[in-house]
């Protein structure tokens, strides 16, 4: 998977959970903050990028409202991608649709910020040589 660039203001696939198997991973292993807005589950996904999978069901509304809904939450990813933390996987579950982007960006980066020490705390403890090769034993004369 290309990554993508830091600056770049677009939304490119590699931002974005596509596969049925993204999701149940991060519905599996996630951790989930909420707040009055919407829900997140989280989880680290081994890459130096974030990426964001959307579920907006039919209670939303009709299909104009569903859509102006995603194009928000989109936008508020995309627009605070830079200072989210990198690696995470992260599925929204809005509450209601009656709200402003400015709002849901708020929303979204306090629930981000959130989440992320969560999932700091509940990662593994590293393995001992897991970040370098392992140390070379001295040859003995």
């Amino acid at each position: 998977m290309k990554k993508p660039e830091t600056g770049d203001a677009r939304f490119p696939k590699a931002l974005r959970l596509l596969k049925k198997r993204d999701f149940d991973r991060t519905f599996a292993e996630g951790v989930t903050v909420r707040n009055g807005r919407m829900k997140l589950v989280v989880r680290t996904n081994g890459f130096l990028w974030s990426r964001i999978g959307l579920i907006v069901g039919r209670r939303y509304g009709n299909a104009v409202e569903r859509n102006r809904l995603r194009r928000h939450l989109r936008e508020a990813f995309r627009l605070d991608r830079a200072a989210l933390p990198p690696g995470l996987d992260i599925v929204v579950l809005p509450f209601r649709n009656s709200f402003r982007l400015e709002d849901l960006r708020q929303s979204f980066r306090s629930l981000c910020a959130k989440a992320a020490s969560r999932v700091a705390q509940n990662a593994p403890p590293p393995v001992p040589g897991a970040d370098g090769p392992a140390p070379q034993e001295e040859e003995r004369p």
